[in-house]
């Protein structure tokens, strides 16, 4: 008889528990719920010193960050090299970047401080193949054209002659 009001005891023991854990866990709940039904809904800012969009690998296909005083935004494949990125130098400059299959520099498109523009092509030993851009004071278009050997032609549109090359 004893063995049986032992064992009943213990049963109920172990419903008192398991009824304590799910009050606990309900009471907890609750808190949760109101805590996020007394907020204001979506924050005004979200701060952090990057973002991630990753994909069901888990790999980084959009970033949001900051390096060197810019902010950047990386745009990538799923072997996480970024194919286009977005930036903002420190000194007031801008860019938008082209990358290869490899992660280089293929194309550039960029405006600096001084406003200067520029649209760079650069060829897969990273050197700059072609430049067009525009100086900021007259406002004239210039051309440079370098080969694989590195010999360079400038053209001035303003004067509308070679600078220098042959």
């Amino acid at each position: 008889m004893s063995d049986d009001l032992e064992a009943r005891v213990a049963r109920l023991e172990g419903r008192v528990r398991s009824w304590r854990r799910a009050a606990f866990v309900a009471a907890v709940g609750l808190v949760g719920l109101v805590t996020i039904g007394a907020g204001n809904g979506a924050p005004d800012v979200i701060e952090a010193r990057a973002f991630r969009v990753v994909n069901e690998q888990g790999k980084a296909m959009v970033t949001l960050f900051h390096q060197d005083g810019a902010g950047a935004l990386a745009l990538s494949t799923g072997d996480e090299k970024p194919y286009f990125a977005v930036m903002s130098a420190e000194k007031g400059g801008r860019f938008l970047m082209l990358r290869d299959g490899q992660g280089r520099a293929a194309a550039t498109l960029g405006c600096a401080s001084d406003g200067e523009r520029a649209l760079v092509l650069t060829s897969e030993t990273g050197t700059r193949a072609v430049v067009l851009g525009v100086t900021p004071q007259e406002g004239d278009g210039g051309l440079q054209i370098t080969s694989h050997d590195g010999r360079t032609r400038e053209i001035d549109a303003y004067r509308n002659r070679v600078v220098r090359g042959k």
